[in-house]
């Protein structure tokens, strides 16, 4: 949070440069009962103020401009009219001074949420709550005029929100020039040729390598004959991905021409097969021709991109339509497949990754999409991403997370009455920060020093990477701790920190990050921050996965 703030607002909020960070959605907007956008939200305290906050109040410390509450109720208080998180904790308790604006229309939706009788009522309880700016449901303009006449808001309430709607104009330069980011200048910047550099640098650097089963990637060779099938395949629109800012359709380079670039001379063949939902299969039967004719089969699947993004929430988040049909039937060819798997989320695809040659996760990598992906699959870019996510085996592991906490009964396969499925494991089929390589990389010689700590002080954490393999590449390392013996219990790992490697072949780095007494402090029972005495297990490693993991210790001292 505190990286973003300053990425997005810079040092000086008049710069052309700047932009007024607002953080959102205040809070557990992703907490949403079963998983449904809009729905209310049923979280405990200590995970409110363990998981959901500290991202905001690190907002708010780095001088964010702006806070939305989000579209839910908390505690059955709708956000955009609740006085504890709005005024009490975000205004008086973290010295909040900039604006808060609603989500589209949320301030009119209060009466939707049964706590408003009618735009006068709604736009007095967010008026009071903090709330400054209605955005687009027009409950200030219709409904304070009344709400103030009759006593439910004071010209004080106006005047305080008004002030910092001014107030953050001023810091931004608007009041000297309301027109600075003209759209046409911005439309023209952002289709330059620099800019498409750095897309496809971005595009890059966020492909997962999530399996390479039989080492089929990456393809050094010019294959004789390549089949690009699937309804992703050359998809322009999709390619853009949910939200997407400045980007023009016809700027998309999608898949198919992506691979024709890599490979001139090749004979590329291509069929859709199906598309991403429709019931049409007659075209899977010309796709399986197309792989049995060729050398190697690149199979693109996936979702639009319009089932991701807000409301577009999936109970099945499996491959929609007739995906699956296409897929089996060209896994049945016999012939080496590389699946892309296209979406705004993990998908529950088991049976695919067990059976496909390779998979990677391209999720919606913008406009420079194909040249990327081609870049990897040809082993001209090393892939590095790692997962920001646990991948579920199936969508009855769902939420799954590294971050659980531990049960009196932990999961024992031997043991009917401990904490587990019957049908699956409880770990996820990739762990947080999975992803491959074309290399392979070790760790080695992870310790922290100082070893005992007393409020205040700080330990360096430190291990050794190397790059046992042949190629270059990159590696993310992540470091996380756990306090086994507390006054409450604690997750099983807490990330906290992470560091990146570029190493040639046969090198090696010593990979350092910080940790301070407040990193070790954790919520009590008062959830106010808390430091005990006792011992931290550290670990360090390439994913959340815990056999992977190298481990160290230190002891906060009383």
């Amino acid at each position: 949070a505190t990286a973003k703030v300053k990425g997005f607002q810079g040092n000086d909020l008049k710069s052309p440069l700047s932009l007024a960070a607002t953080a959102k959605h205040l809070a557990a907007y992703g907490a949403a009962l079963a998983g449904r956008d809009y729905a209310e939200v049923e979280i405990s305290e200590r995970a409110l103020h363990e998981v959901y906050l500290p991202p905001f109040k690190a907002a708010v410390m780095a001088g964010a401009a702006a806070i939305m509450p989000a579209f839910t109720d908390m505690d059955s208080i709708p956000l955009t009219a609740n006085v504890a998180i709005l005024r009490d904790l975000v205004r008086r308790q973290w010295g909040f001074e900039g604006v808060i604006i609603s989500d589209y229309g949320a301030i009119a939706e209060l009466i939707a949420h049964g706590v408003a009788a009618d735009l006068t009522e709604a736009a007095s309880l967010a008026l009071k709550a903090g709330v400054d700016i209605d955005m687009m449901g027009h409950a200030y303009m219709l409904g304070l005029p009344q709400a103030l006449q009759s006593g439910a808001v004071s010209i004080e309430h106006i005047d305080r929100a008004a002030e910092r709607v001014l107030m953050l104009k001023e810091h931004m330069g608007l009041f000297d020039n309301p027109y600075r980011d003209a759209a046409s200048n911005f439309d023209h910047k952002a289709r330059r040729l620099e800019h498409r550099d750095i897309a496809l640098d971005a595009a890059r650097r966020s492909i997962v390598l999530l399996s390479n089963r039989t080492n089929v990637l990456p393809v050094t060779r010019r294959p004789r004959r390549v089949a690009i099938l699937g309804p992703l395949a050359n998809a322009q629109a999709e390619m853009l991905g949910p939200w997407s800012g400045a980007g023009l359709i016809e700027d998309m380079v999608p898949f198919l021409p992506g691979f024709r670039a890599a490979w001139p001379g090749a004979e590329i063949l291509y069929a859709q097969g199906v598309e991403v939902e429709g019931g049409d299969v007659s075209g899977i039967a010309a796709a399986v021709d197309m792989a049995r004719n060729a050398d190697l089969v690149v199979l693109c699947l996936g979702e639009q991109r319009l089932m991701s993004g807000e409301a577009a929430s999936r109970a099945q988040p499996d491959l929609p339509g007739h995906q699956a049909e296409l897929a089996r039937a060209v896994l049945d060819t016999g012939k080496p497949v590389i699946v892309l798997l296209s979406s705004g989320r993990p998908l529950t695809v088991s049976w695919l990754i067990e059976r496909a040659d390779a998979v990677l996760a391209t999720w919606f990598l913008g406009s420079e999409a194909g040249h990327a992906v081609a870049d990897v699959i040809t082993g001209l870019w090393n892939p590095s991403a790692k997962l920001p996510v646990s991948w579920p085996v199936d969508v009855g592991q769902i939420p799954v997370f590294y971050s659980r906490r531990p049960t009196g009964r932990p999961a024992d396969p031997k043991v009917r009455y401990s904490s587990k499925y019957l049908d699956m494991p409880n770990e996820p089929l990739f762990p947080f920060g999975h992803g491959l390589s074309y290399t392979r990389f070790t760790y080695s010689d992870f310790k922290a020093s100082p070893s005992e700590l007393r409020a205040g002080a700080k330990a360096t954490l430190e291990v050794t990477v190397r790059n046992e393999g042949a190629v270059a590449g990159e590696e993310t390392v992540f470091f996380f701790l756990r306090d086994p013996v507390a006054s409450v219990s604690r997750p099983l790992l807490e990330l906290k920190g992470l560091g990146k490697a570029w190493l040639a072949p046969g090198q090696a780095k010593t990979i350092t990050t910080t940790l301070s007494t407040d990193d070790l402090a954790f919520p009590g029972n008062d959830y106010e921050p808390r430091l005990e005495p006792g011992a931290i297990e550290l670990f360090v490693g390439p994913s959340a996965r815990i056999e992977d993991l190298l481990k160290a210790e230190v002891r906060v001292m009383a």
